[in-house]
């Protein structure tokens, strides 16, 4: 799993976007969980970051603070009786408008949000991608041709998308996350632009590209069930005990997999279906670690999933039966 997020997604997370920053916490988590995810960092998307930042706040904020106070009052409201009400807390919520910008334009300056935390964490875990020499020479190319991406000349687009060209291996599956239509096809506003579509498939032999709009569509497509970081945390462990490939590798995520709270009905059915369907862990289900797991999993969701599966786990932890006496003559 590759992916790339363009600098309009990160710089999002400072305006109103569409998604939460728990999608920034649910994508690092799969970022250090998911052995195989790996994010892609060409070196200009961190430049216009920086650049754009204090830009993006100081708009979202002169947003937030421009529609206040009560506007136009109507005659028949001013008379009303409860006017007078509405006037002090009107002046209220703005006294409490200004006291909170105040404060946030002092965690901006001090890059202290919690936007600028979860952007930081996912630099730091990220493969970043010299843009300088060739890239950059290709970049400008493209950009005299009209090349996509990007808009008339700009460089910022076509550099991460030839960085990326050149840098990762054959036969992945990309996935970029961008929200700005530079990525996006002219027909299929949601979609990859085919050009780059093409590209990408003759470049990389056997690889894909797949365009995402938002960070919260891709988590979803990816992780269905899961409604927060830890629900996808579970998901992950969940995956590798199902594709355990021998015994060492189960006591070792069993022994990782020490919290199983947080499970919805959809997760607890599919641990419960880990522990059965996979050899490598119902052949030692009598070792103690394996053993103590799958019966505080059944006492904990026993309850909560099927009838068949809950019998099936419980025959695995149950007692041998006493050994028969030998019979008087």
């Amino acid at each position: 799993m590759h992916l790339f997020i363009d600098a309009n997604i990160y710089l999002g997370f400072f305006e109103a976007t569409k998604d939460s920053l728990l999608e920034l916490e649910k994508l690092i988590t799969v970022l250090k969980q998911k052995k195989e995810a790996k994010l892609w960092l060409p070196d200009q998307i961190k430049r216009e970051f920086w650049k754009n930042r204090d830009g993006c706040v100081a708009d979202a904020l002169k947003e937030f603070t421009k529609a206040g106070g009560l506007g136009a009052v109507p005659r028949l409201v001013s008379e009303d009786p409860d006017f007078g009400t509405l006037t002090k807390l009107s002046g209220q919520l703005e006294s409490k408008k200004r006291e909170m910008v105040d404060r946030i334009r002092i965690e901006v300056a001090n890059e202290n949000t919690k936007a600028d935390h979860w952007v930081r964490t996912l630099f730091g875990l990220a493969e970043e991608i010299n843009t300088s020499g060739a890239i950059i020479q290709q970049a400008r190319e493209r950009a005299l041709r009209h090349t996509p991406p990007g808009k008339h000349d700009g460089l910022g687009d076509r550099l991460a998308w030839v960085a990326l060209l050149t840098v990762l291996p054959e036969k992945v599956d990309l996935h970029i996350i961008s929200d700005d239509g530079d990525y996006a096809g002219e027909l299929e506003k949601d979609q990859i632009h085919p050009y780059l579509k093409f590209e990408w498939e003759k470049k990389k032999t056997g690889g894909t590209v797949k365009l995402w709009k938002r960070t919260s569509q891709f988590l979803a497509a990816h992780f269905p069930d899961a409604m927060n970081a830890i629900e996808i945390e579970r998901t992950l462990m969940i995956e590798r005990l199902e594709k355990s490939p021998n015994f060492a590798a189960t006591h070792s995520i069993i022994a990782e997999f020490t919290d199983i709270s947080h499970l919805s009905h959809p997760l607890a059915t599919r641990l419960a279906s880990a522990i059965l369907n996979n050899p490598q862990v119902q052949w030692i289900h009598d070792d103690a670690d394996v053993k103590e797991f799958i019966t505080g999993f059944v006492a904990k969701y026993g309850a909560n999933i099927d009838a068949g599966l809950r019998g099936e786990l419980e025959k695995l932890v149950a007692p041998p039966p006493a050994p028969e006496e030998p019979g008087i003559l």
